[in-house]
């Protein structure tokens, strides 16, 4: 690397340098041409600091403050080539040149490997590079396949599934491919004691001979007899390290610039890793070194971490927990009834400076779809990153929550995973890393890293399933969004509530999450129209929005389904009935359609001007005109809800 430019031989024999008529005082052009080459290698290191000025003598003001204190990379700065100025022949030239270029390859050699290592990405340029594509970086490595053991559902197919699904759909060629790295034990300090990089380091051969008799045939072994939730190998290590080291490189990569975007496809995965502690099929956290190396970097003062799998990432939660710099929030199943068990509730919101910057939002049961993620997203994700602003966005992409895991017991769908993908690249100019993380089918996580990467290109998110299973959220969905507004508002509230008022005729604050769901309901009723949802689909959706939202918790989602699917029958069946004077009912939907926005401020209007949330559904009941056997039968199960008279109001209203 050093000596790349030597091999020109007949531009420094046949063509003496300008300054050559006084060698003493001055450093010759070719000299001067590949120490720049030399420094545009360190140049991460030195400031971008100029090693050579036009020909003139180098003073030793000219030398960065910032340099690493060693006298061999001192030495070469200063070094000058000392030719006598008697020696005019170009042999004479030529040995003196050599032996300078030597001692730059002695100075330089133990530092390049690790400079160019660092700081540089080692780019290769797309096959199929189009104009209108952001640059997106890809990282991935065979290395990481090696890391093997039992019939697993961690296994290297998942990495090889994704890795070959983006080569089949053309993606590869359209990416910047950034060579791999292995995290080193500076990086990995900044999330991890230096105990636990040596029992990572040396587990297989600490392990190994100790494991289960059971096992005494095979090339693996267990950390734990007791858990078995992590298992090693002899190239288990090297794994770890490099799926940290790409994380890492690539949010290096998209901070400098040198890319826009990036996706990691890396294994082992790493959220569930602790500061002193592998567990979870997890080693070392690959997303929480990459935002902590990323703040290492200059300009980079807020990192936001968003964690989509299904499972909390109470190594992330944990590493993070006390920071004001790096936001962390995680959507998953709650953690009463699923894996980790231990972290990911509401009420954990961070300590010391990192008070209010640990967003948790757990689902309270399991099914959840498109809807439900991007509901979270639009009402709770998105506004406090507005608020947050950071200066990146990492993903801990795990595609476990995907429909079909073996895992996840959750119903997003590839298209899912794309918009929501896409409602982050508004963030942080568009600077944003994707790290794989959990996904146990590997024909379906594969296939929704696809969506993402074609996202991360510009193509636009395909189209979402329009059916109730997919999109429209679960009746849970407003009780568990409450329960985080609830703990979140203390920190977040001009986020979390952008309309929110003093005035005290405006509605109860214990009310103010029940308009903006009541709004999100209407916007989405009105999306299904724009998608093409014929008018007697959408009407089936009308019963999911009556019903109040209490607390949050299991005991009164059970109480709110027990007269659900009597009411829904029957008000399905008084609409299929009166039919015919359902009229206004449709043209109030395709109003929406048409002037969403301003239908959805009338609404937060109306809701102004009544107590309760119930009052306000009951009005706009009674405004499209449904007949009394439509209220009748609706009214049934909403006084089993608590909901009484509403009936009698409405008309009142109406």
């Amino acid at each position: 690397l050093i000596l790349f430019k030597m091999d020109n031989t007949k531009e420094f024999h046949d063509e003496k340098p300008s300054c050559a008529s006084d060698h003493s005082k001055q450093i010759p052009m070719d000299e001067k041409f590949i120490i720049k080459n030399i420094q545009s290698i360190l140049e991460p290191s030195i400031n971008n600091a100029l090693i050579y000025n036009s020909g003139e003598n180098i003073s030793q003001s000219e030398f960065p403050d910032g340099l690493c204190n060693s006298e061999d990379i001192k030495r070469l700065l200063k070094l000058h080539v000392d030719v006598d100025s008697s020696s005019s022949s170009s042999s004479d030239y030529s040995s003196s040149y050599g032996s300078s270029i030597s001692t730059l390859s002695e100075y330089c050699s133990p530092y390049i490997n690790d400079v160019k290592g660092r700081n540089s990405t080692d780019l290769v340029a797309p096959l199929n590079f189009k104009c209108e594509d952001p640059r997106v970086g890809l990282l991935y490595d065979e290395s990481m396949e090696l890391h093997v053991g039992p019939d697993h559902y961690e296994r290297p197919t998942r990495i090889i599934a994704v890795h070959d699904a983006l080569l089949t759909a053309g993606l590869v060629d359209r990416c910047w491919s950034l060579s791999s790295w292995q995290a080193t034990d500076p990086e990995i300090l900044l999330a991890h004691t230096a105990d636990h990089i040596s029992s990572v380091d040396n587990m297989f051969q600490n392990k190994y001979p100790l494991r289960d008799p059971a096992l005494s045939a095979a090339t693996y072994c267990f950390a734990s007899d007791k858990t078995k939730d992590v298992y090693c190998c002899a190239a288990t290590a090297t794994a770890a390290r490099t799926a940290a080291g790409c994380c890492i490189k690539a949010a290096r990569a998209v901070v400098r610039q040198e890319v826009d975007r990036a996706f990691a496809v890396v294994r082992p995965p790493g959220h569930h890793a602790e500061c002193d502690r592998a567990m979870g099929f997890c080693f070392f956290n690959n997303v929480a070194l990459a935002a902590l190396n990323a703040l290492q970097e200059p300009g980079i003062q807020r990192v936001a971490v968003l964690d989509w799998d299904v499972h909390h990432g109470n190594g992330i939660q944990e590493i993070l927990y006390n920071r004001d710099d790096a936001l962390y929030i995680s959507i998953h199943r709650s953690p009463q009834n699923f894996y980790p068990y231990s972290s990911g509730f509401p009420k954990e919101t961070g300590e010391g400076l990192g008070s209010g910057f640990n967003v948790n939002i757990p689902w309270i049961r399991k099914g959840m779809n498109d809807a439900d993620y991007l509901t979270a997203m639009d009402l709770v994700v998105c506004p406090i990153l507005d608020s947050f602003d950071p200066d990146l966005v990492i993903v801990a992409a795990g595609f476990d929550a995907a429909e079909g895991d073996p895992l996840g017991g959750c119903r997003v769908t590839p298209e899912g995973f794309a918009h929501m993908t896409h409602r982050l690249l508004r963030f942080a100019k568009g600077r944003i890393v994707l790290a794989l993380e959990g996904g146990y089918n590997t024909r379906i996580t594969a296939q929704c890293a696809t969506s993402c990467v074609e996202t991360l290109l510009g193509m636009p998110p395909p189209p979402l399933i329009l059916d109730k299973d997919h999109f429209w959220p679960a009746d849970v969905t407003g009780s568990s969004l409450n329960a985080v507004f609830e703990v979140q508002q203390s920190f977040w509230r001009s986020a979390l509530f952008p309309c929110s008022s003093a005035d005290p005729l405006d509605l109860k604050p214990e009310s103010n999450f029940e308009s903006i769901w009541a709004n999100h309901l209407l916007r989405l009723q009105a999306e299904w129209v724009r998608l093409g949802a014929p008018l007697s689909q959408v009407r089936t959706l009308l019963p999911d929005m009556i019903g109040p939202l209490k607390g949050g918790g299991a005991k009164d989602v059970r109480q709110e389904e027990k007269g659900k699917e009597k009411g829904e029958k029957e008000l399905k069946k008084a609409l299929e009935e009166n039919g015919k004077k359902d009229i206004d009912n449709d043209r109030e939907i395709s109003r929406l359609d048409n002037q969403g926005q301003t239908a959805s401020s009338s609404v937060t209007a109306n809701q102004r001007k009544v107590k309760t949330l119930q009052e306000a559904f009951a009005q706009r009941l009674s405004n499209r005109r449904l007949s009394s056997e439509i209220t009748t039968a609706a009214n049934e199960p909403m006084k089993k809800r608590g909901l009484n008279n509403i009936g009698d109001e409405g008309k009142k209203k109406g």
